[in-house]
């Protein structure tokens, strides 16, 4: 009887430090803090592309879906551009990474760092050989972002600019 008696309050024990581990994590609602200024629905300043992010599975992970047309030039007929972006929590280091997928068959792993005093959010490609690659949102107002697409050439450290614009929020996901 007193080996049930000692697994019980093993167990008992064993239960309150992972209900403790887990009431430390954030809540779902603040999750992704640094993030909120971002939400919603946007459109690209004088293009045609578009993109939202929003929380999806419980607030567990954030999901960015982009939509391009472009337009035909210089001899180039014209494409669209479609990509989806996974954001979560890596559950070995508690740091935020991404996961990126688009329809010309790129898959890019980043690394995320968020200031939230200046509302901006970088993603940085993790390792690995070839090119690396720099996203950057800045806020620029309430309802206004800054977006930077910067590469590295292979070996390289010096990113040089890619693709830049701005967009503004057509509506806010809460």
């Amino acid at each position: 009887m007193r080996t049930h008696s000692l697994v019980g309050l093993v167990a008992a024990i064993i239960l309150a430090g992972i209900l403790a581990a887990s009431a430390q994590e954030k809540t779902p609602k603040d999750r992704w803090e640094g993030w909120t200024w971002l939400l919603g629905e946007w459109k690209a300043d004088g293009t045609n592309a578009t993109f939202t992010l929003a929380p999806e599975l419980d607030r567990k992970v954030l999901v960015r879906k982009h939509h391009a047309e472009i337009p035909a030039s210089e001899g180039r007929p014209a494409s669209v551009h479609d990509d989806l972006m996974v954001v979560y929590r890596d559950p070995s280091t508690g740091t935020q990474k991404a996961m990126y997928w688009d329809n010309e068959d790129h898959k890019i792993g980043y690394d995320v760092a968020i200031n939230t005093d200046t509302k901006t959010i970088q993603l940085v490609s993790a390792g690995g050989p070839g090119p690396k690659f720099r996203l950057t949102y800045v806020s620029t107002g309430a309802d206004s972002v800054k977006i930077s697409f910067e590469m590295a050439p292979p070996g390289s450290t010096e990113f040089k600019p890619y693709l830049e614009g701005t967009a503004s929020r057509v509506k806010p996901t809460k």
